[in-house]
Parts: C-alpha cells; sequence; structure tokens
C-alpha cells in the first residue's frame, strides 16, 4: 500500500499544506510559505521521491521495506502537524493557529507552537532516517516485527495529533499563575470579585513604590504609567494580566539618591536586589510573584522607577482589563505617599 501512495503522497501533501495556509493563514509564516510554495512543492515532492528511486534502483518495485514503512507515516503526518500548528502571528495583529482555534481559549501559544516545531523536526528527520536506512538496502520484504511496527505507527501518529488537542487544554489547566492559582480557580470567581482583587494587588504594589519614592522626594512625581495591562489581549490561550506602575522625578536638588536605604526597602518588602549600580544609580530586583523593578537615573536625566508584576488569570472576558480603564486619568504630580486610582 505505501509503495504505490508513495509518488502520490510526495505532491498531494506540500500542495495540500499550502492550501490549508493559504486558507487558514494570514501571518508572515503563511505568507512566506505561499509565496515560495511554486518553489516548495515540488522542491518537497523531489526530496520525499529519493529514497524511492533509491530503492528502484535496488531492485524494489512492488513493496516498501518494512524498516522503513512507520518512518513513511511519520513524514506524512508531520505535513498535518506542520499545518495546523503553524504560528500566524502578523505584524499588525496577532491570530491564533488553527489548532489553538479548535481548542481556543484553553491552550497556550507556546503549547500550540511546541506541536509545530515538533512536527518539522519529526518530518526532517523520519526523512534522514529513511535516505540512511535505503542507502544501506533493506530487505524488500516485511518481516512480521516491521509490520507490527508499520501498523502501530499507520494508527497512533493520527491518533497523537487528535489528542494534541485536549493534552493542551490539560496542561493549560495545570498551569498556575503568579498566585498560585489554576485558570479553573480564577473562572468560579465573579467579575466583580476579579476586579476588587486586582485592585488590592494594585494597591500593595504601588506601596512598595510609594516606600521607595518617599526616600527620595516627597513630591512632584509624575506618573508615566499606572494600569492593569492584558497580556493574552490577542486571545491565544487563557486570559491574564499584570500591573505596570511607572513613575518619575526631575533631578532636581531635593533628589536624594540613597542607594543603601534603597535597598533597605527592597529586602523589607521581600524583594532580591539582582543589580546595583551607585554611578550612574541603576537598582535591578526580583519581587514576589514574578514581579520586576527597576530604578534608574544619570546625570540630570529623571530618576525612574518601573515595576511590572507577575500576571494573574483572569476568566473569559477578560473583566479586570474590560472594566478598568487602562487609560489611567494620570493626572499630575504626586506626592510620594500618593498614587493615581487605578479605576
Amino acid at each position: 500500500m505505501t509503495w504505490v501512495i508513495w509518488p502520490w503522497m510526495n505532491w498531494l501533501l506540500p500542495i495540500g499544506f499550502c492550501a490549508f495556509t493559504l486558507v487558514t493563514g494570514s501571518g508572515v509564516l503563511p505568507f512566506l510559505v505561499v509565496v515560495s510554495s511554486l518553489l516548495l512543492i515540488p522542491a518537497a515532492a523531489l526530496l520525499g521521491s529519493l529514497p524511492r528511486l533509491m530503492l528502484r534502483r535496488q531492485g524494489v518495485t512492488a513493496a516498501t521495506p518494512g524498516v522503513i514503512v512507520w518512518l513513511l507515516v511519520l513524514q506524512w503526518w508531520s505535513w498535518v502537524g506542520m499545518a495546523v500548528a503553524m504560528p500566524d502571528d502578523t505584524f499588525a495583529s496577532v491570530r491564533p493557529s488553527p489548532l489553538q482555534r479548535f481548542a481556543w481559549p484553553q491552550m497556550s501559544e507556546m503549547f500550540a507552537t511546541g506541536v509545530f516545531a515538533g512536527s518539522v523536526i519529526v518530518g526532517a528527520g523520519s526523512w534522514v532516517a529513511t535516505l540512511i536506512l535505503v542507502s544501506h538496502a533493506p530487505a524488500p520484504h516485511i518481516r512480521h516485527r516491521w509490520e507490527t511496527v508499520a501498523w502501530a505507527s499507520i494508527v497512533a501518529t493520527p491518533a497523537l495529533l487528535l489528542l494534541a488537542g485536549p493534552i493542551g487544554i490539560g496542561i493549560a489547566q495545570l498551569q498556575t499563575d503568579a498566585a498560585g492559582e489554576r485558570p479553573a480557580q480564577v473562572a468560579e470567581l465573579s467579575a466583580a470579585d476579579q476586579v476588587s482583587q486586582a485592585q488590592q494587588r494594585y494597591d500593595t504594589v504601588q506601596q512598595t513604590v510609594s516606600d521607595l519614592r518617599a526616600i527620595a522626594a516627597a513630591g512632584r512625581w509624575e506618573a508615566n504609567a499606572a494600569e492593569a495591562e492584558s497580556v493574552n489581549a490577542d486571545g491565544r490561550g487563557w486570559q491574564s494580566y499584570r500591573l505596570l506602575i511607572d513613575f518619575s522625578h526631575e533631578a532636581t536638588p531635593d533628589l536624594v539618591i540613597d542607594r543603601d536605604a534603597f535597598a533597605a526597602v527592597l529586602t523589607a518588602a521581600d524583594w532580591t536586589i539582582t543589580r546595583s549600580d551607585t554611578i550612574p544609580l541603576h537598582i535591578d530586583a526580583h519581587g514576589p510573584d514574578g514581579a520586576t523593578l527597576r530604578m534608574s537615573q544619570q546625570g540630570d536625566t529623571p530618576l525612574r522607577i518601573v515595576l511590572t508584576t507577575g500576571s494573574w488569570w483572569q476568566s473569559t472576558g477578560a473583566p479586570v482589563t474590560a472594566e478598568l480603564d487602562r487609560s489611567g486619568g494620570l493626572g499630575g504630580g504626586y506626592a510620594a505617599e500618593e498614587w493615581p486610582q487605578l479605576r
């Protein structure tokens, strides 16, 4: 059977791959595939035909040697895996891959990209292995053990691809956010509870930034950003959000650059300092739940404090980033102990 369909698969699979990409994709990688299809299709067909031509020169004309049947099956199904899991990023927007759209919104982009990369590796690896085995002149008859392997690959390979969706969903359900919660736990909370929780988290991290600002100067702090931003605005995977806080203060005589005092505040708040330079001032720190903070000031440039938290899940519909005004209403200057409200 494989000997008969082999020449057809060499052409139909690349053609089907490019046609499927043309219909379902709109990103950079699908665009490159479609544009190069006039070269990609014949090149793939000729490379796929090479092992068969080598077998024919060895006198094999009726049946594929059993030792390579399972490799052909892997090679052929890898085209399907590449087609359904191909990343669909564009310069202007992002769309989930066909595999993600099948399992949306529970499958992460990383898992789908892993399926694509795995399909590429399996396809290339099985072709190379086939070429190596063919070059060693395998026996044309099918031994019983290789016949069993061949049938197992015919059944198991598409089954694994079909299971990619449920497996991806299951893996996503096991992932935890910065608070150690799984998506299903957050989905049980009402939208109002999720928004209230986000506001409490916002005030907690703002207090840390406020303590740092108080060491440097009492007033005239400008808020450049104070918002809850969506980490999954493109819809790929479970919705989550993080907090972004950015303050700056002009370099005036009342600005005190006390690196040791800054470090003491961070240490008291369970932050770990990863970089600490005095001239110019530059402090990097990692905080609880995956948060990061950077303080920097050089010459006449403003002292800047930027804090980004880890991410937390939110339920489908993104109630936190949908209901909270991300534009902020930052207003004018703030005293060290003040900050804009997360609306």
